[in-house]
């Protein structure tokens, strides 16, 4: 009960915008849209019985999810922001990697392949130009998983509403410029460019 209304508490004085900014930081969205991912991908191409998919869909977010809680909260080792951020971005791109090379070992769906690869690809453009930049995973990440599963899914295009609303919290709350926005909004979308003119997932 008591962790309930300290939920209700944080709720209550957090501003929309601030919300909307956990909620799709790449740590929370990945473990949440995957196995959106995976009943879509299974949808497609029901090549095993749908409880494979969803359980491999579990564990795989829940290691990626229990790792990144544990690199920013654990007690044992001070760290800077950015060293949390880097390494959670190597986790969220092993995670990506796992999810493409189970998916392609077994045959599955070649939606969720080809989401992963976006996902990993993301977070390659985004480490080594946050050094350049000041960019966001926040931006880039959520835009190139969205823009992905539109391209391939027309039905999904409500979905761009996600990267859309990114913008005001880049400016707002990350305090990005619309330079810093705009360069991340490019790599997302690069990102999914790269995987579709790869021949094994187009």
């Amino acid at each position: 009960m008591a962790a309930f209304q300290t939920i209700q508490h944080f709720v209550r004085r957090t501003s929309p915008l601030k919300l909307f900014d956990y909620s799709t930081q790449p740590r929370f969205l990945l473990p949440v849209l995957f196995p959106f991912v995976t009943y879509l991908g299974w949808l497609r191409d029901p090549a095993a019985p749908l409880m494979d998919h969803v359980l491999a869909a579990i564990a795989i977010a829940l290691v990626g999810w229990i790792g990144a809680m544990f690199v920013e909260y654990q007690p044992f080792v001070p760290l800077e922001d950015d060293t949390v951020n880097d390494i959670q971005g190597v986790m969220l791109a092993v995670v990506a990697g796992l999810i493409y090379v189970v998916w392609n070992h077994f045959g599955w769906s070649d939606l969720v392949q080809g989401w992963a690869l976006v996902g990993a690809i993301a977070v390659f453009l985004w480490l080594p130009t946050r050094r350049l930049l000041t960019l966001s995973g926040g931006v880039i990440f959520p835009t190139a998983v969205f823009v992905y599963l539109s391209v391939i899914e027309s039905s999904f295009i409500p979905l761009l509403l996600v990267p859309a609303l990114r913008v005001p919290v880049a400016l707002k709350i990350e305090n990005l410029t619309y330079f810093e926005t705009v360069v991340g909004l490019s790599m997302g979308i690069v990102s999914v460019v790269i995987v579709l003119v790869l021949p094994s997932v187009s």
